[in-house]
């Protein structure tokens, strides 16, 4: 697999794509995924051994944040039940230096992708942890750390993300070495990780029929449906799916949310103070 960005991640199987399109379609994506979670438990092995500093260059982009996440979501757990949340914030801004000095090298383009998207997700890992010792947090059930993204490698040998009390299987697509956007405290409150831009600028007679849609998909999540019917459709469901919208009210010739969508969405307010104005994530790098 090539992505956008130029790294290269083998196929652990080959593949002639011979016959029907849907079929070899739907094997290169059977692949994929096997391939994803093969390197991900490989490199959960390495890391262990590893030098971290080497283990970040060593690995897809998209495989070196998982397990960095995965481990992190772990030795954060540990240090709540232990009340050592503060010994391991420094351990944590001793990692952060060994990545700043590393960037500082010369690298290779994909290792430097790597490397900057890395510090952004750890700059906020360091965030949410000096957080937490600010306000004397020491139990792993705790709101202001089930609140977070976690990341945990189970016993049925599968990566699960985890807020609150919801939890999803990480779907093993191939995404390539992309940036990522700097997490802000908007971010972390609102939970977004996709987002139907201006949707109050639809009518209000498709604004309803979207939210029983909406509805349809989430009473089948709850209910941890393999298949639900949707539109007159068995289609099968991915439990990892999720919604969210952005709007702006108060403006002429916007639709108001139908009460049938209000009910099935939480609120997140966007304020002046949570914008970043004229700020690079580069910057997080530089001492």
């Amino acid at each position: 697999m090539f992505s956008g960005e130029g790294e290269c991640v083998p196929l652990c199987e080959q593949l002639y794509p011979i016959g029907n399109v849907e079929d070899w379609l739907l094997e290169i994506e059977r692949v994929m995924r096997g391939t994803i979670r093969s390197q991900l438990e490989m490199a959960l092995e390495d890391y262990k051994e590893s030098k971290r500093t080497d283990f970040v260059l060593k690995w897809p982009g998209q495989i070196v944040i998982a397990v960095c996440q995965t481990y992190w979501s772990s030795e954060v757990t540990n240090a709540l039940e232990e009340k050592s949340v503060a010994e391991y914030l420094l351990k944590m801004l001793e990692k952060l230096d060994g990545l700043r000095e590393l960037v500082r090298q010369e690298l290779p383009v994909i290792g430097r992708l790597t490397l900057s998207a890395l510090i952004v997700i750890e700059v906020h890992s360091r965030d949410v942890i000096e957080d937490m010792v600010r306000e004397w947090v020491s139990d792993p059930n705790a709101f202001e750390w089930i609140s977070q993204l976690r990341y945990y490698w189970l016993e049925d040998k599968n990566l699960y993300q985890r807020a609150v009390n919801a939890q999803f299987p990480y779907g093993y697509e191939y995404l390539g070495n992309t940036s990522r956007l700097v997490i802000t405290p908007l971010t972390d409150r609102s939970g977004a990780w996709a987002c139907f831009d201006e949707f109050n600028r639809i009518d209000i007679e498709v604004l309803s029929v979207v939210a029983q849609q909406i509805a349809t998909i989430q009473n089948a999540q709850k209910m941890q449906a393999a298949t639900f019917i949707f539109e007159g459709v068995e289609i099968v469901l991915k439990m990892s799916c999720a919604v969210f919208i952005t709007m702006n009210p108060g403006y002429a010739g916007r639709t108001e949310l139908p009460d049938n969508l209000k009910v099935i969405s939480s609120l997140a307010v966007v304020t002046e103070s949570c914008r970043l104005n004229d700020y690079d994530p580069r910057m997080l790098a530089i001492p």
